[in-house]
């Protein structure tokens, strides 16, 4: 790998100007891409859950993370059945109808509702997804304008 032929540990790389703060972002809506997804075992009630990694896609934010747990197999059956409904929320909003394993979601992309979790005992302010939404169009998606006609001839003639 070329890159690896000149690296140096010692040296310390210019960054930029990107000095944001990866804190929680504020409450509102995001366009979201899944980057990881993934099946997991609770520490509290050794049950099934399902973990998903998102990554903002525009704005503001783009590139910060957000990542949501859905505890699909509580023993609480109204606590599962809340989480079964965001988790078949998600999946619509993704346009994943049919997910056989979790390697179904990564690069699927959606809107969510993010809002802000006060900070609470030794955790600091966090977010939470509340809900997922099908994915906004973007700006570019907007279909493009045709260029204004010009004054005079109709059809383009060469410059004399």
């Amino acid at each position: 790998m070329k890159f690896l032929d000149n690296f140096d540990i010692n040296h310390v790389a210019d960054e930029g100007d990107d000095k944001r703060d990866f804190g929680p972002v504020p409450a509102g809506f995001y366009r979201v891409i899944c980057e990881r997804a993934e099946e997991t075992v609770t520490k509290s009630t050794q049950t099934e859950a399902v973990k998903f990694a998102w990554r903002i896609a525009d704005g503001e934010y783009a590139g910060q993370w957000l990542w949501d747990q859905m505890n699909v197999d509580h023993p609480k059956s109204s606590y599962a059945g809340r989480e079964q409904n965001r988790f078949r929320e998600m999946c619509k909003a993704t346009n994943t109808l049919n997910p056989k394993t979790m390697d179904d979601f990564p690069g699927s992309e959606c809107s969510v509702e993010v809002k802000l979790r006060p900070a609470q005992g030794q955790y600091g302010e966090s977010n939470e997804i509340k809900s997922y939404l099908a994915p906004v169009p973007t700006d570019s998606a907007a279909p493009a304008q045709s260029a204004p006609k010009r004054a005079g001839n109709t059809e383009w003639q060469a410059p004399a």
